[in-house]
């Protein structure tokens, strides 16, 4: 059964975010033109009679365009609404709060973009969330600016909005707030109960620790009942506020270096000091000295931080004897003491801290700070449990908050009392993700549970043991080994600075893997730690040594950095056949006959039909039979019969063998495909002539048919290719349908394995390719997408690596718009491409890399947003997985893809 909190259920106020928060502020601020927020670095800081006047002005400039204000339901969520999404675009800033509260006065809702992502993940996100206007600094616009060209999004230019110092072009946020000056506080209207259930206020990312990042939309509802948890309740019998334990009974300053795109960021700075009454101080370097000196200067009582801010004081800074003082290195140069003796509170969110390190930063000040360690996740805007209320017991990450239930689930889906994957439900539970993943469980149950993820128990007290990710769990011989239990005893050596552990192995045969962070003063060998951890484990286990531990900026492992990632994300790796390995390896003659091969096979397009021009000229009786059998090939129904003419004895023939020697070709698979279903394969790059495509899917020797046993892969290819006579032949013979609708279709429709493979790309891509390019024309292509969803089909993102290597293109202006000219008109471009010596190809390795399949819901007349989003997350699944197997396969290729 589940578990219900022990706590008085909370009486939450039926406002919006802004109402309340405002309504708040008033009654817990005692002056309203003494500085709120605080700039650490610069001294600026703004007031809550500015915050309320700012929102209020830059409100009224957003009314101005009226297109901004039209309503909108968020794709796939019939149930949600929203007004303009407005985001930001910057670190810390004092101005935040104004332009959340300014989103909020018009009904909108604010999304938070990381800075510190690339274009083309950034462009994703603006077209995911629907972007209407951009508050961004002046040095982040031009990324900003390329995100949107890569997205091939609009925001108009004013309606971009920089922050800090003009830019041509583009208001800036002064002139706004001059502009508008004196503009009347308007609230918006208010809400009924289901509105603040259903109006999404804030879209923020979740980390993306363990898999791609998620936008989780929350609600006022969410927003209002996690602050309610967090910073004292009002009981159903009584409506005078009760104090939490931790929560000083005067204003105090809080620290907060923590970043405004991560949600716990962003609820200190846009929230907390309006709640509590507390001056904030933001602070954008997150350096030892820079959080100290802050710390001495502004007197700070209470820090907001991570497990990694604290590991970082810890690091770089020594503590006097009393403790009262700590010297940390300043940029100006030498140490410098700092006095922390201010500090009373400890506030830590955003990851667990090991027990271990937990002493160790409560010793930090002496003792006389006190640490509170929260535990939530984006998805329960933070909020799940702690120890506002109530101290939990040892060992406990906090008891469950007010008006929250929780059940675990065993690896069957039953309830256990044990440890288990945890659900929990509340009123500040997101209502789902934006555009969310197809292949992905539904974050929220029948019953109104959430999927944490993470691997905990709950006692019926309310207290909840949290042991890592249910991901990071490896399953041993000896049963379910949480990777946190090892990395919690590992750090109990004195010598270990840090560790994280993966799983290598299959499932129930798994063993740990080690990664260990030694100091280096402490005089101790990686051959002592090993000794040390094996006298205290009984399991297998590796140990590896490491320079750091990546982690995100909230503290967590990011256990990706391993190529052993845990049981269940190390891919399928097919190798060559022994007798490809055995000929590749070979020299002389046979090395020789390699390569004459490949070259002869390169120049099929070309041999094939000269080869019959030959015949027609010189052979006078075979004109009329071969006129019948072109004129066949141009009536052939096998092109459009969605299946093709394979015949295994061609994909078998014995000179694929050496083909495939000369090109070492490997499959990877990220996971195994079901073969009763069919998939739409994307395959890129296009390159010369699909070249490795051909290689791939045609020959039996790739091992592809290992790698995918009971799917037939169709690579689908131009009609009027397949109508050329003998070479439209083999591609037939080696499986290949027509790219037409009505081919495709029916390929489908017969199921039971039978799928397409299509180069996305296509004849336009191919002017693309040369040694190192990885450019990819996909942006408008979205056909692959509607005939996926049409049929139900799931697709698998795939790149080939080496394709683009094998030949370098010929690269002149003329060429080029006489090559585009021919590709617009004819549906064909003609590269004019070498190789070694002319037209030998370049021995380069091949990779086909398959990625997950991404599950789409079938629906036979899909909408434009529809196929949209399906679109945006099939580009986000090939670059992450460009992404992880460049470094391994492709290490001379440009870091990222580019999407045209």
């Amino acid at each position: 059964m589940p578990v219900h909190s022990p706590l008085p259920a909370l009486d939450i106020a039926q406002q919006d975010i802004a109402t309340y928060f405002f309504e708040r502020a008033h009654a817990a601020v005692h002056d309203a033109s003494a500085p709120l927020v605080v700039d650490a670095a610069s001294g600026r800081s703004t007031t809550l009679a500015e915050i309320q006047a700012h929102a209020s002005a830059l409100a009224q400039a957003l009314r101005a365009h009226r297109a901004l204000l039209q309503p909108s339901h968020i794709p796939g969520h019939p149930g949600l609404a929203t007004g303009p999404v407005v985001a930001t675009l910057m670190p810390a800033d004092i101005c935040l709060t104004s332009v959340h509260f300014a989103t909020l006065l018009v009904g909108g809702a604010t999304a938070l973009l990381d800075p510190a992502l690339a274009p083309g993940a950034l462009g994703e996100r603006l077209r995911a969330t629907c972007t209407r206007a951009v508050f961004v600094t002046a040095e982040l616009l031009p990324t900003l600016c390329a995100a949107l060209e890569l997205a091939d999004y609009h925001v108009p230019r004013e309606l971009i909005v920089t922050v800090d110092r003009r830019c041509p072009g583009h208001p800036v946020l002064d002139d706004l707030l001059r502009d508008n000056a004196g503009a009347a506080y308007c609230p918006p209207p208010g809400m009924s109960l289901e509105q603040l259930d259903s109006t999404v206020a804030l879209i923020v990312y979740s980390s993306g620790t363990t898999g791609s990042a998620k936008g989780v939309m929350l609600t006022h509802r969410n927003i209002i009942a996690a602050q309610l948890m967090v910073s004292g309740y009002v009981t159903n019998d009584s409506k005078k506020p009760q104090q939490p334990q931790n929560q000083s009974a005067s204003p105090a300053t809080i620290l907060s270096a923590l970043p405004p795109h991560h949600l716990y960021g962003f609820s200190v700075q846009a929230y907390q000091p309006l709640a509590s009454g507390c001056r904030l101080v933001v602070l954008r370097d997150t350096s030892a000295a820079a959080y100290l000196q802050a710390i001495d200067a502004y007197g700070v009582a209470r820090l907001c931080a991570t497990p990694w801010t604290l590991q970082l004081l810890f690091e770089n800074s020594t503590r006097s004897p009393d403790t009262s003082l700590v010297t940390a290195d300043t940029p100006q140069g030498g140490p410098q003491d700092f006095d922390v003796s201010s500090v009373r509170a400890i506030v830590c969110g955003g990851a667990s801290i090991p027990p271990a390190k937990a002493k160790k930063y409560a010793g930090y000040f002496g003792g006389r700070a006190m640490l509170v360690v929260g535990y939530g996740s984006t998805e329960a805007a933070s909020v799940i449990a702690g120890c506002t209320f109530v101290r939990p017991p040892g060992g406990a990450v906090g008891v469950l908050y007010p008006g929250t239930s929780a059940k675990v689930l065993d690896t069957e889906g039953c309830e256990t009392e044990g440890f288990g994957t945890l659900y929990v439900k509340g009123p500040q539970v997101m209502p789902g993700y934006l555009a969310v993943a197809r292949d992905a469980m539904p974050p929220v149950d029948s019953d109104g549970y959430l999927c944490v993820g993470d691997y905990a128990r709950v006692t019926p007290d309310g207290a909840v043991y949290l042991r890592g990710r249910t991901a990071d769990v490896i399953y041993t011989e000896q049963g379910p080994l949480p990777a946190v239990e090892v990395e919690e005893m590992v750090e109990e050596h004195v010598a270990v600075r840090d560790c994280a552990v993966v799983g290598r192995g299959p499932r129930n045969a798994a063993w740990p893997v080690i990664h260990v962070v030694i100091d280096g003063a402490a005089g101790v060998s990686v051959d002592d730690i090993d000794a040390w951890v094996r006298s205290r484990v009984a399991y297998k286990f590796e140990l590896n040594t490491a320079e750091r531990i990546p982690k995100n900026h909230g503290g967590k492992i990011l256990r990706s950095f391993s190529t052993d990632n845990d049981n269940d994300d190390a891919p399928l790796v097919f190798e060559p056949s022994k007798r490809v390995l055995q000929l590749s390896q070979q020299g002389g003659l046979q090395m020789v006959i390699r390569t004459l091969v490949a070259s002869l096979f390169t120049a099929l397009v070309l041999l094939l039909p000269l080869l019959l021009l030959a015949a027609l000229i010189y052979l006078p009786a075979s004109r009329i039979p071969l006129a019948a059998y072109i004129a066949f090939c141009y009536l052939d129904p096998a092109i459009d019969n969605g299946i093709g003419r394979r015949l295994q004895w061609v994909r078998s023939l014995s000179i694929w063998q050496y083909v495939n020697a000369y090109f070492p070709v490997r499959i990877v698979l990220e996971e195994k495909l079901d073969p009763s279903r069919s998939y739409i394969f994307g395959v890129s790059p296009h390159g010369i002539l699909c070249f490795s495509g051909q290689v791939v899917i045609g020959s039996m020797e790739s091992g592809l048919d290992r790698a995918l046993p009971g799917i037939t892969l169709h690579p689908a290819a131009l009609h009027h290719a397949l109508t050329l006579p003998l070479f439209g032949a083999y591609l037939l013979a080696i499986g290949s349908i027509s790219s037409s609708r009505r081919s495709i279709r029916q390929c489908l429709a017969r199921g039971k394995g039978h799928s397409v493979g299509i180069v996305i790309g296509g004849a336009k891509e191919s002017l693309h390719t040369n040694r190192g390019s990885r450019k990819l024309v996909m942006k408008n292509r979205r056909g692959f997408v509607r005939e996926a969803i049409m049929a139900g089909a799931p697709l698998v993102p795939s790149f080939i690596f080496g394709e683009n290597d094998i030949f370098r293109q010929v690269d002149h202006p003329l060429l080029r718009k006489l090559q585009t000219w021919m590709q617009s008109k004819m549906m064909f471009a003609l590269p004019v491409f070498y190789g070694r010596f002319g037209l030998i190809p370049r021995k380069t390795p091949l990779t086909a890399v398959f990625g997950r399949p991404i599950y789409v819901e079938k629906n036979l007349n899909p909408s434009y947003d529809e196929i949209n989003r399906v679109h945006v997350e099939y580009i986000a699944r090939l670059q992450k997985l460009y992404a992880r197997f460049k470094p391994v396969y492709d290490p001379e290729g440009d870091d990222t893809l580019v999407i045209a």
